[in-house]
């Protein structure tokens, strides 16, 4: 059929508008799903059926079938080689024309460069990208399923960064050191540099972090920063020690980077772990140890029995808990509904297991059996279940307390917190902790049996000079001197000694053991006779007198002692709290210090103090110390002893011994006690308060330990030594193996 000529029935915007109708009817029906020749055969009839179609045909005395071909000559002309031919279509995906489909493609595919070169500067890969190199890692020769990082290579690496079903362990620093220098002491200073070393470390705002770093390079120096810092970048939040090997930091609420710096000639330190918490625990190589928190959807079932690599979490507690209490009053072991406090649900107990709280501030435990009934309560952050238990639920918050990380473990000892739903997976054999953190040996005696002094109470009046003190121990290193030494600590400002004893116990034969280590400090306050007498008499019991108790056998024959009885030896022969130079020992450490009447006007301005202080950077081995004091009379405070850090966790647990020292008091002295009344305290918000003390240094320097204050009630001396004997026991019993016992 030949065309025919209506242009004067359609100008050029008529055919225009029938083009652009047909455009959009095309679109719409390629948007409902039909291909291309679909869509335009039915666009294109439509058109041709239109009233425009019907009008001309009439007009031009035409039939439907010559408008049809004269409209699709026109829509031919108007969209020949453009975005509605069946290719073209194709090709244009769901973009409205070609042209924005390839300026889509250029942006994709520049999107796709930046995303590739960001993977090869941070190195992991999702396990979906794994390649049999990946896999060949992941995969041993016997086929199980394990996991070592270090074997996988370097630019097929999994990190928990990347993933969304591990987490990573404890050690935040990746390994990696930068060219850089801190420089400074009260504001930090960062700046690039060509020789120095430094690690930069993302952490979270807020928290405490423990830094630990072996002692082969020339600097230690930390401070934290708000975003990650570039050349030029100040703070005034910092901490530096060049001889130690631990450091303590905590960030603000802004700043999420630390900024380590650790040698000035490019050196790397052969061990370098940054955690969180107030002590170093064992240490981890980086981007070895992870774990799986089960509760992520994305990660698919896994029996843990049923793999090589992986170990459930010890936490047994699932979070949730009932607004209720359970009680230690005459109603003991019951049940009270109380909204402010917070105890378990129901959990399953096996019959003679341990199990241990941490993380709260009640720990009570309540067992019933089988049917339910209840069989007895345990008032301790350790119990163990009777015999015939089958249930059990755990007190552990009250009058509000933020408990918001509570683990119920097995065992009797309290470990680093881990979710309920994790799965550790231990990567490296060298991650998994052995016996010991300080020590090769297991402590194997009775650290729970019962002691009480046998030695003569030194006099307890400005009468008990350094000179008394000093023979007693003399006489210790005379006639012992397999075990006891003498070595001069310092020279107080006048020139009197300030002298260090220590006690070590036999050695095996060829064998070289290293034993833990108490470090205990005694006249910090030169007027407090009580404390260095109390002292005095458990290390000669130690002694001389430990033949038929088991307690003194236990400890002399495993722990090693360093014993400063008169730090303040000036102070002990003029019976004065102060030293020489009028300055309060126990205000003049570094954490937390502020400057009043009776300080120095720098911190460690003091001889004294200068040398605890060196000696808790220095001393590797000090599993526990103890700054040993006395206070007001009973009858003044209505108490006899307490104990308290700025560390809770370390309350917690030493609540445990302070409960069992409150009823050993009420049975020693009944005839002072009041019924329920406790007699011995834990001093948590005083010490919280407390400015520049020696035991806020002990912590600083990752070593667990607490003040001790006893009432100057020289008639319950026997007590205090009693009490002293025990704190050494309990903390052995919860430290020999690994200071993270106490996170």
């Amino acid at each position: 059929m030949s065309r025919i000529d209506i242009t004067n029935f359609w100008d050029r915007d008529m055919r225009n508008a029938i083009n652009n109708n047909f455009i959009k009817l095309f679109n719409e029906y390629i948007g409902a799903g039909l291909n291309a020749e679909e869509a335009r055969n039915k666009a294109l009839d439509a058109v041709a059926t239109s009233d425009l179609a019907k009008q001309t045909a009439e007009q031009a005395n035409l039939t439907s079938e010559q408008v049809r071909l004269e409209m699709n000559n026109i829509i031919r002309e108007q969209t020949a080689g453009g975005d509605i031919v069946p290719e073209v279509v194709s090709a244009r995906g769901n973009e409205a024309t070609l042209g924005e489909r390839l300026n889509s493609t250029d942006a994709n595919l520049a999107q796709k460069a930046d995303d590739d070169e960001v993977r090869k500067k941070s190195v992991p890969i999702g396990l979906n990208d794994a390649d049999s190199d990946l896999l060949g890692a992941i995969q041993n020769k016997e086929g199980e399923t394990t996991f070592n990082l270090l074997s996988v290579p370097r630019q097929r690496s999994v990190t928990p960064g990347t993933t969304v079903f591990v987490k990573p362990g404890k050690n935040k620093f990746d390994g990696t050191f930068v060219n850089a220098i801190l420089n400074g002491s009260t504001t930090y200073y960062f700046n690039d540099d060509a020789t120095a070393k430094c690690a930069i470390v993302e952490v979270k705002t807020g928290t405490q972090y423990t830094i630990t770093k072996s002692n082969d390079t020339d600097r230690f120096r930390v401070a934290a920063f708000s975003g990650y810092p570039t050349s030029g970048a100040t703070s005034t939040n910092g901490t530096q020690s060049d001889s130690a090997t631990t450091r303590n930091i905590t960030t603000n609420e802004t700043q999420n980077y630390l900024v380590i710096y650790v040698s000035t000639d490019g050196s790397e330190p052969a061990q370098l772990q940054v955690e969180e918490g107030a002590f170093s625990t064992e240490y981890e190589e980086p981007n070895t140890n992870l774990y799986i928190p089960l509760g992520k959807k994305s990660f698919p079932d896994v029996d843990v029995d049923m793999t090589t690599f992986a170990r459930r979490g010890r936490n047994l507690f699932n979070g949730q808990f009932d607004n209720r209490l359970i009680r230690t009053d005459a109603s003991a072991g019951q049940f009270y509904n109380s909204t402010t406090s917070r105890t378990t649900k129901r959990m399953e107990a096996e019959p003679n297991e341990y199990y241990t709280v941490s993380g709260g501030n009640a720990n009570v435990f309540r067992f019933e059996d089988e049917n339910g009934q209840y069989i007895s309560y345990v008032d301790s952050p350790t119990a163990q279940a009777p015999s015939n238990a089958k249930y059990m639920y755990v007190f552990y918050s009250s009058h509000g307390f933020d408990a918001e990380k509570v683990q119920i473990e097995r065992g009797q000892e309290a470990t680093a917190y881990t979710p309920y739903d994790a799965v550790v997976i231990e990567l490296d054999p060298a991650s998994i902790p052995g016996a010991t953190a300080k020590t090769n040996f297991i402590i194997s005696g009775n650290l729970d049996a019962e002691y009480q002094p046998t030695a003569t109470a030194p006099v307890m009046t400005s009468a008990l000079t350094s000179d008394v003190v000093y023979t007693k121990y003399d006489e210790f290193v005379a006639n012992h001197p397999a075990h006891w030494s003498r070595t001069l600590g310092t020279n107080e400002t006048t020139g009197l000694p300030v002298y260090q004893y220590e006690y070590v116990p036999e050695q095996l034969k060829n064998y070289n053991e290293v034993y833990p280590e108490i470090l205990v400090i005694t006249g910090t306050h030169g007027d407090e006779k009580q404390s260095i007498a109390a002292t005095m008499r458990f290390f000669e019991d130690l002694t001389e007198n430990w033949q038929g108790n088991e307690l003194l056998k236990t400890l002399r024959r495993n722990l090693k002692f360093t014993v400063i009885p008169c730090l303040n030896v000036w102070g002990v022969d003029n019976h004065s709290r102060d030293n020489a130079n009028g300055v309060n020992i126990n205000r003049d450490f570094p954490e937390d210090w502020s400057e009043g009447t009776d300080t120095g006007t720098t911190p460690l301005s003091q001889p004294e103090s200068q040398y605890i202080q060196n000696l808790l950077e220095s001393e590797k081995d000090i599993m526990f110390a103890i700054d040993f004091h006395r206070y007001n009379p009973y009858s003044q405070d209505d108490y006899t002893m307490w104990v308290g850090t700025k560390n809770l966790q370390m309350n917690k647990y030493l609540a445990g011994w302070a409960r069992e020292m409150d009823i050993d008091f009420k049975e020693a002295h009944p005839e002072v006690v009041t019924e329920g009344e406790p007699d011995v305290a834990i001093q948590e918000n005083y010490t919280i308060g407390g400015q520049g003390w020696m035991a806020f240094s002990f912590i600083e320097n990752g070593i667990p330990g607490t003040i001790l204050e006893i009432s100057s009630d020289s008639a319950f001396n026997d007590y205090h030594t009693h009490a002293f004997g025990h704190l050494l026991a309990y903390a052995t019993k919860h430290l020999h193996n690994d200071k993270s016992n106490w996170l």
